[in-house]
């Protein structure tokens, strides 16, 4: 009977430093949890502005009128000569 109480005290010490390791895994688990959502959303803010700024960019490009050169098609043979 005392061996059986000795392993079960055993067993418990162990399990008892188990759960102070998860529970510290825990912890630093959501710690990291909590700086990645952070860093996310600052890339997010981050790449939010890039859009708008691209966005603004592309406004002010003058609006391209096709000219003869760039709508002209240009039919190329099978030999890389203009077929007619």
């Amino acid at each position: 009977m005392l061996d059986d109480l000795e392993a079960l005290r055993s067993k418990l010490t162990e399990l008892n430093a188990r759960v102070r390791n998860l529970r510290e895994d825990n912890q630093q688990l959501r710690s990291q949890l909590s700086s990645a959502q952070a860093e996310l959303e600052s890339a997010r803010g981050r790449v939010s502005v890039a859009v708008s700024r691209v966005d603004e960019l592309l406004a002010r490009l003058p609006a391209a009128e096709p000219t003869a050169a760039a709508s002209a098609v240009i039919n190329v043979g099978p030999l890389g000569g203009v077929a007619q």
